[in-house]
């Protein structure tokens, strides 16, 4: 009899270590454009035990998109242990950045998931740096455009920053802006829209985030090899 007990313990801690953990990203057109997502999903099959990872990207998505019942439902549908946020810069890309309807739709994307999926561990990315195009005329009355670094990008991850550290349960951050947000500039790895990267920049990006994620406690086991 004890063998048997032994033998169903032996079992049970086996299929609850060897259960995979659900990721799923979700993002505006950074996330939609395929390269991002793919890179951190194929650096955390790598780093994680058990990994079982997701993407969800929509073009010129702001958290007020992902407010949207139908958005919403694609989330709940995966059902993730762990769901990476990288939205705001969307949000943050005006010349007239409000910030309370801005923390008024981080609230109810984080209030809708945390009531339909009370365990999910919720990670946000904040955006890196971009930039504004602006037209201005010379003296000789000719148009001329200048681009002008877009500060709302910092402000925006300010208030994401300050919204985790008041949901510190079930919330984590990934400070991309105050880390590496003028990287992708400095470094030519930014399309001429200054909004999106190019394919080595969104490589770097994924490998950037994936080691954060890496370095957060108790988000997830990292395999041995590492």
């Amino acid at each position: 009899m004890k063998r048997v007990i032994t033998y169903i313990i032996i079992c049970v801690a086996w299929a609850i270590g060897a259960r995979a953990e659900s990721v799923m990203m979700i993002g505006d057109s950074h996330v939609a454009g395929k390269t991002y997502p793919h890179t951190v999903d194929s650096l955390l099959s790598c780093r994680v035990d058990s990994c079982r990872f997701n993407y969800f990207g929509i073009n010129g998505a702001s958290f007020a998109t992902f407010c949207k019942p139908e958005n919403l439902d694609s989330i709940y549908a995966y059902r993730p242990d762990i769901l990476l946020v990288h939205l705001g810069t969307n949000d943050s890309y005006c010349r007239r950045f409000n910030q309370e309807t801005f923390l008024q739709n981080l609230t109810t994307f984080y209030q809708s998931v945390h009531d339909s999926l009370p365990e999910v561990k919720m990670v946000f990315v904040t955006p890196f740096v971009n930039k504004f195009k602006r037209t201005i005329r010379t003296k000789k009355k000719r148009r001329r455009t200048v681009w002008d670094v877009n500060q709302n990008t910092r402000t925006c991850s300010e208030l994401i920053g300050r919204f985790c550290d008041e949901h510190p349960a079930d919330t984590r951050l990934v400070d991309h802006n105050a880390t590496h947000g003028m990287e992708f500039l400095s470094n030519g790895l930014i399309f001429r829209d200054f909004v999106h990267l190019t394919v080595p920049g969104y490589i770097l990006l994924g490998t950037q985030v994936v080691e954060e994620l890496i370095n957060l406690p108790n988000l997830f086991s990292v395999t041995a090899e590492q």
